[in-house]
This record gives C-alpha cells, structure tokens and sequence, in this order.
C-alpha cells in the first residue's frame, strides 16, 4: 500500500484532537413561518396554513342581481334598483377603472347611469373578479307594443305556422324586429309547433327544448306577466316545479304545477281552453286539465292520457308528468292496480320518482 505511506502510522487512528467550533455553543434558531396576512408567527409550516385558512380565507367577491351571481359579462333589459343589487365579499372595487371608497359609493354611481357597457372590478385581498353589464333597457312603450302584436294575434290559444308568420309580420310592422321580447315569444312559438310535431316547421321533434332554452335566455329578465307565465310553462315542460313569477296569472298552471309537487289535485274553476292567455302545446294543455278541471273532466280524458303514455311519442319529460298525474288519480278513485302498473312508468324518474314513491309508501 505504497500510496498511504506519507501517512502518520501515530495519527492513522483520530489521536490529533479537533479543534472546537466556535459555533457549538450558539443555540439553533428556530424557523418562524409567518403568517403573510397578519404576520403571526408560527412553528409549523402546518400551523400557519390552518391559521391562514381560518382567519384569513381568500374568498371570491360576488356581484349579485336579484341573487343571483353574475357571469363575466350580463345583458340587462331592465333597471336595476337599489334593493336588487348587492356585493359580497367585496373588500375594494373600481367602475369603468374609478376606485371607490366603499360599495354603497358605487352602486349609487352605478344606479345612477345605467346606459351602455359598464365594467365593474372587484377585490378581495388577492382575488379579482371582473363583470361586464351592457344595459340594453326596453322602454316600456316597446314592451307593451310587442304584447299587442302578440295578443292581436293568439286571442286563444289556436297555434299554427301561419299565426307565427303573422305575428313575425305585425312585429316587423312596427319596427319591433330587434326586440329581445318579441325574440323570446317567437323562440316559444317556433318551441311549441315543434313539440306538437308541426309538419309546418322544418324542424325535428329533439330540437324543442333548444328553442325553449333560447326563449328562456330571451324572456328570463322580462318584468311582465306574460313574459313569466310562459317562462312557468317552459319549466313545467322540462320538470323544473319551482315558485312562479311575481306577475305570473296562470292560476291552472300553477294548480297544476302544485299537483305534480304534492301528489293531490286542486282544481280550478275555469275551461280547459282559457287556463292561460297564450298557446301552449297539446301534452301542456292536456295535464293542465286533468289537473285543475275536476272529477268528471278526469273521468272523460284519462283513457287519452293512457293513450298518449302507450304511444311513446312524448318526451320523456312529458311521459313522467303523465305516468305521474294517472297513478294520483287512479289512488284517488281507489284502482290500486292500475296505480302499481304507472307507477313502473316514473319511479326511476330523478324529479317525479322520489314523490311518487312515497305517495305509494303513504297509501298502502
């Protein structure tokens, strides 16, 4: 081992003593993770990040109309008032890039022109979010011009293609043809010619609810009564049972739409043909009155229902209303058979199954 000879045999073996450190007798500091809010100190890495979340959490600021939180960019057909417009979790804003001291400041600027494009910023500590509202505000002398071209056609509740052309042709007459309103009624026409299989319209039966969703979009912020009945009828169409508008004068639609929601009929003194002041498809009407038109009425038309329920011709939506509504009235006058065999029809159904199980539960 020639090239470990230039070693010390005597101090091979660690006899030499290390010198002392001059750092051993320094205690450790130890770490401090510092909260970057409030700069609390803490031991734990762990510890700060609980304490963060908990007392500092980053929250997302919200503009909200009617309370409901508005996307990256809000069309508005109507004026905002005072008590329709709130913020949340809002720490700081700005108005087309004005800062304001506090959120009462801007929402009275805000109130106070509502014309235009308006760009709204707002913060919470890190968190920004930005809001577009375009005011496009129909003047009341539209609103009401769009009802009596729509009323001076459909005077009943009779629907054709050529009504629709017609009304198309009254709008236009009158300088209504970019109207969001007069948009949203023709979107439900088209959407009830469609449903009822039209061989008029040149388009297909699955296409029905695409137009009813562009109506929604058109009709959603229209403060009239008949803009939020038939905003009613287009949920009733797709199963959605919520509270009607505050103008809503429907009051058959509404009995029926109360039907579906607790499993009893409560009729209405009106005829079949009159329950609403705007056309409605044939499946519509049809539940409509077997909901609200009494005990002889139901006795008359509940083959049609059985009917429409063995063809398969009807949505799927319309198929659960109808299995619903026969196994109610089939409890009602006490055939249990009949209410087992419809039952099979809307049990699995995500709305109307729930219920109708527990109607079942309740009367055995």
């Amino acid at each position: 081992m020639a090239f470990l000879d230039h070693i010390d045999p005597g101090n091979s073996g660690g006899s030499v003593p290390t010198p002392a450190s001059p750092f051993e007798k320094r205690p450790l500091k130890p770490v401090e993770y510092l909260c970057p809010v409030c700069e609390q100190s803490f031991s734990l890495l762990e510890l700060m990040r609980d304490h963060r979340a908990k007392s500092h959490p980053l929250k997302r600021p919200y503009f909200l109309i009617d309370g409901k939180a508005c996307s990256q960019e809000m069309v508005l057909y109507k004026p905002l008032s005072p008590e329709s417009v709130i913020f949340e979790d809002t720490k700081s804003a700005r108005l087309d890039g004005v800062e304001y001291e506090s959120t009462d400041a801007l929402k009275k600027q805000l109130l106070a022109q509502q014309v235009g494009r308006r760009r709204l910023e707002l913060f919470y500590q890190a968190y920004s979010v930005t809001v577009d509202l375009v005011f496009n505000i129909i003047p009341e002398t539209e609103l009401q011009a769009v009802e009596e071209c729509f009323y001076s056609i459909f005077d009943s509740d009779e629907l054709s293609a050529d009504h629709l052309k017609r009304f198309y042709c009254s709008i236009k007459a009158n300088g209504l043809d970019g109207n969001v309103y007069a948009g949203g009624l023709g979107c439900y026409l088209t959407a009830v010619l469609v449903k009822d299989r039209s061989p008029e319209v040149a388009l297909s039966y699955e296409r029905f609810l695409e137009k009813f969703g562009e109506a929604e979009d058109k009709l959603a912020n229209i403060d009239r009564a008949l803009a939020q009945a038939i905003l009613l009828a287009m949920q009733f169409n797709r199963n959605v049972f919520g509270e009607p508008g505050s103008l809503v004068r429907a009051p058959a639609l509404q009995s029926a739409v109360s039907c579906l929601q607790s499993g009893r009929f409560k009729d209405v003194h009106q005829s079949a043909e009159t329950w609403s002041r705007f056309p409605t498809d044939v499946i519509t009407e049809l539940l409509v009155a077997f909901c609200t038109q009494g005990e002889s009425y139901r006795r008359e038309v509940v083959e049609e229902l059985e009917q429409q329920l063995r063809q398969n011709r009807v949505s799927g939506y319309d198929s659960a209303k109808l299995a619903f509504v026969l196994m109610v009235y089939f409890y009602e006058v006490e055939d249990f058979h009949k209410a087992e065999q419809v039952f099979r029809a809307v049990k699995f159904d995500p709305v109307l199954g729930t219920r109708a199980a527990e109607l079942m539960d309740s009367d055995k």
